[in-house]
């Protein structure tokens, strides 16, 4: 197995809002949260990393950190077109949930974590509410249901 294919698993808390968002984005996406968790990272890691202070090699305070590309499924974009989403509930407590990401994905988050001086969870639960509006621009709308009986 490559760096890129091995996966590595990790345990993070997030709240039962974003738990159940992963499970229906998995649902429409027809994916699993671990992997839309991992989609969220690739799609939205740039803006975020760029925004988030940090700590340098040096020690120093610095504005935002340097990320590489996504790396997305064949075919899929960056941007997406719609941004209607669903309202996310955040309101309930936290869980702890169990998630397997590439090596070189969970890699690029424990730098980050590094960095921000913030845990795994919340490196994750920020990246996922960057990405959302992304991901569920890539669920289909519901057609409207035209049919009529007599």
């Amino acid at each position: 197995m490559t760096k890129e294919t091995k996966n590595r698993e990790l345990n993070v808390h997030l709240s039962q809002g974003c738990i159940a968002d992963l499970g229906q984005l998995g649902q429409e996406l027809k994916i699993g949260a671990g992997e839309v968790l991992a989609l969220a990272w690739e799609l939205g890691k740039q803006a975020l990393l760029a925004r988030t202070p940090g700590v340098d090699e040096e020690g120093r305070e610095v504005m935002g950190l340097h990320s590489s590309p996504p790396i997305l499924p064949e075919g899929m974009e960056v941007d997406a077109g719609r941004t209607d989403q669903p309202e996310l509930d955040e309101s309930g407590g936290k869980i702890l949930m169990n998630f397997a990401l590439s090596s070189r994905a969970l890699e690029e988050v424990e730098g980050f974590a590094f960095f921000a001086d913030r845990s795994l969870s919340w490196c994750l639960h920020q990246v996922f509410l960057e990405a959302r509006p992304g991901l569920w621009a890539r669920v289909s709308p519901e057609e409207p249901d035209i049919s009529i009986s007599f």
